[in-house]
C-alpha cells in the first residue's frame, strides 16, 4: 500500500511489517502498542523496524494510522491501580458473541467505577485530614 507520512512515500505492506519485527524482541510498551501476529510491539518501534526511518520522524499518530490501514490492532496501553494491563490480547475475545464482549465491557466499567470511587473516598479522606 502506499501513505505519505510527513510529506515522504512509504509503500509497504502487512507481510513487509512481519517480516521486518520477525526475531525482534518488543521494547517496554509505554503508550501505545500494535500487536504483530501473537506479540505486541511498541507501535513506534515497529513502524521504525518496518520503515527504517528514525523513529523521532514521525508521530506515534501517523505510525498507528499506517498499521491500522495495514490491518493490525493498535491500542492505548496503561495500567490499572493494581499493576496488571488496561489491554488484553484479541485472543482472549476471539470466539465471543457480541453480547458476551458488551458483558465483559460492563464487567470492566464496574470496576473502573469502583475504582474512581475508592479514589473520591481517599480524597475526602485527605480533606478532612488537612481541615482538622
Amino acid at each position: 500500500m502506499h501513505f505519505v507520512v510527513r510529506g515522504r512515500d512509504l509503500n509497504i505492506d502487512a507481510a513487509g511489517v512481519v517480516a521486518s519485527v520477525k526475531g525482534q524482541l518488543p521494547e517496554k510498551i509505554d503508550d501505545h502498542l500494535v500487536q504483530i501476529e501473537d506479540t505486541e510491539f511498541p507501535t513506534k518501534q515497529a513502524f521504525e523496524l518496518a520503515t527504517g526511518w528514525n523513529r523521532t520522524s514521525f508521530t506515534s499518530i501517523e505510525a498507528i494510522h499506517v498499521m491500522i490501514k495495514l490491518g493490525f490492532s493498535c491500542r492505548i496501553a496503561a495500567e490499572l491501580l493494581d499493576g496488571s494491563a488496561t489491554w488484553k490480547p484479541e485472543s482472549e475475545t476471539v470466539g465471543l458473541t457480541n453480547e458476551e464482549k458488551v458483558q465483559k465491557v460492563q464487567v470492566a466499567l464496574n470496576e473502573l467505577q469502583e475504582a474512581v470511587t475508592s479514589l473520591s473516598h481517599l480524597d475526602l479522606a485527605a480533606e478532612e485530614m488537612i481541615d482538622e
